[in-house]
């Protein structure tokens, strides 16, 4: 669909469409290696652990007490990334439905990078931090003494080279939202978080137990899911955009604010990367932030305070 360029060499030849036949193989192609990668990503993968770990058990007996403890550690792990219990934090974003009202915000990446190495973290430990800050704002201004979030945050599985589609799995993360009013100390906190939450031994299996999930039948899944977003306080993505300009049908791309779901949480919150900008769009349950025009002065002032205190 895009070009790196408004007028691209050939653009004036018109290509010779497509047969229906050739159409129809093509799709057949991409869906074919679809399935085939992600049965390998799934059940094989899962089923070579399980034996693997089954023969070396029986080859050296010896270091059974140490899987034991590497398997306690686990099920916790499990716990807090898939089998949470507890609902989410929040006594002030409380109510969910199916109603959505979209904003944008964009911020400087040159800035966002030159933050980040001042203050010993990276753009993603300050993009989650700067919303860590803004909702600690927004729960103040309701006499909130909630301390800390849960938030759901993709991390990605794929390795440099690895010419595949995306591979990621969800993680869950307890995040604090004060003080929000120091960013230096709140980037501390929020950086050791989403560092161990990056360490969770649960999260390579986890892309192996939702192919075995959704093959459970429709009502159970709709229960199983639904009981799992409900602990969920907000949602983040950073995606890695385009860093040169792009075209799409001659005309130059200026700004790409991605929209993504929120799943039954309060708010989504997407930054997706472009040029020399950080695009934000933000996805919001309005009955659950009922003073969206609030929240988005908070995160506005919330990030100013971050890059300002960086100087």
């Amino acid at each position: 669909l895009l070009d790196l360029q408004a007028e691209p060499e050939g653009s004036d030849a018109d290509p010779e469409p497509p047969s229906v036949a050739t159409a129809r193989t093509g799709a057949a192609h991409v869906l074919h290696d679809s399935l085939t990668d992600a049965a390998a990503r799934g059940g094989g993968r899962v089923a070579r652990g399980a034996l693997s770990g089954a023969g070396d058990i029986l080859v050296h007996p010896t270091q059974v007490p140490g899987r034991a403890a590497d398997a306690a550690r686990f099920v916790s792990s499990l716990r807090r990334q898939a089998l949470v219990a507890n609902r989410a934090r929040s006594d002030v974003m409380r109510n969910r439905t199916l109603r959505r009202h979209f904003e944008v915000h964009t911020l400087s990446l040159p800035a966002m990078r030159a933050a980040a190495s001042a203050l010993g973290g990276s753009v993603n430990d300050l993009y989650v931090t700067g919303l860590a800050a803004a909702l600690g704002r927004y729960h103040a201004r309701y006499d909130s003494d909630v301390s800390q979030l849960r938030l759901a945050m993709p991390i990605s599985t794929r390795g440099r080279g690895d010419a595949s589609a995306n591979r990621f799995v969800p993680s869950r993360v307890l995040i604090p939202i004060h003080p929000a009013d120091d960013p230096r100390a709140l980037l501390v906190e929020v950086r050791e978080r989403l560092a161990a939450t990056k360490n969770e031994s649960a999260l390579p299996a986890i892309d192996g137990l939702s192919g075995l999930v959704s093959g459970l039948p429709t009502s159970m899944l709709v229960r199983f899911t639904r009981s799992q977003t409900r602990t969920i306080d907000f949602t983040a993505s950073n995606l890695r955009g385009s860093p040169i300009p792009l075209y799409l049908a001659g005309s130059r791309i200026v700004a790409n604010y991605p929209f993504g779901p929120r799943t039954g949480t309060t708010m989504n919150v997407t930054m997706l990367g472009y040029c020399d900008e950080l695009h934000l769009g933000i996805n919001v349950d309005p009955a659950a932030i009922t003073d969206i025009e609030a929240l988005l002065d908070d995160i506005g002032s919330a990030f100013a305070d971050l890059l300002d205190g960086s100087t």
